[in-house]
Parts: C-alpha cells; sequence; structure tokens
C-alpha cells in the first residue's frame, strides 16, 4: 500500500492512495485519501478512522490543479511543485456547507494551504 506524506511548516498531512491501479508512483494522477493530521497550529494529532478517509481527498492535476473533498464540501485550486519535493497548494473556489460536528473538514482545508514539502514513503 502507497502512503504519501505531505507536510508544511509543524503539520504533517498523511494520505493513501485510493486508486491503487494508478501507476505512474507519483503526486499526480491517483485520487489520494487522508489518513491522520499532525499539526501545530491549530494543535490536534489523530488518526482518521477508516469509514471517514473517503471524505477527506485530494486529486492534483498534470495542469497545475487539484480538487479536493473536504468532508461535505468541494475545494478547487492550483498547486506548483518545486525541485524534489517542494510544494504550494494555493486553494481557491470552495462550497460553504456546514459539515456535522466531528468533521475534519474545516482543519483538511487549513492545512492544504500550509502544505511546503511532500515525500512518498512505502512504494
Amino acid at each position: 500500500m502507497l502512503i504519501a506524506a505531505i507536510i508544511g511548516g509543524g503539520l504533517l498531512l498523511i494520505f493513501f492512495l485510493l486508486n491503487r491501479g494508478s501507476g505512474g508512483g507519483g503526486l499526480v494522477g491517483p485520487t489520494w485519501q487522508l489518513a491522520a493530521i499532525t499539526g501545530q497550529a491549530p494543535a490536534f494529532q489523530g488518526v482518521i478512522p477508516a469509514e471517514d478517509q473517503g471524505r477527506y481527498t485530494i486529486t492534483f492535476g498534470d495542469d497545475g490543479t487539484f480538487a479536493a473533498r473536504a468532508d461535505c464540501n468541494s475545494m478547487a485550486g492550483t498547486y506548483e511543485q518545486k525541485g524534489q519535493d517542494g510544494l504550494t497548494i494555493v486553494p481557491g473556489p470552495s462550497t460553504l456547507v456546514a459539515c456535522p460536528d466531528g468533521s475534519y473538514g474545516s482543519l483538511f482545508a487549513h492545512a492544504l494551504s500550509k502544505v511546503t514539502t511532500w515525500a512518498i514513503d512505502s512504494g
């Protein structure tokens, strides 16, 4: 199973490869599913329950755009890869549905804008 870690100043987002049949081994193409978040601001550490992981996804296109699902909201925007491991994500339009209590949607959306580097582990 592939695991991708996206890291930003004091923040760690761990994603699992959702479409296991996708080739390439890179960031672009497959749908990544959130598995865990560790952050300093806002302070949070937790594993996303397996049954909820599909509610927090991101797909990077080869045209520099991304599409994400943050629980009950959809997001889009742009990203730029720099060097071997640099990554900047710029969130754009998003729906603003009030998600139920216990949602990680706001935390996930906030975290995306803080990403600075990425790496693929176990694959």
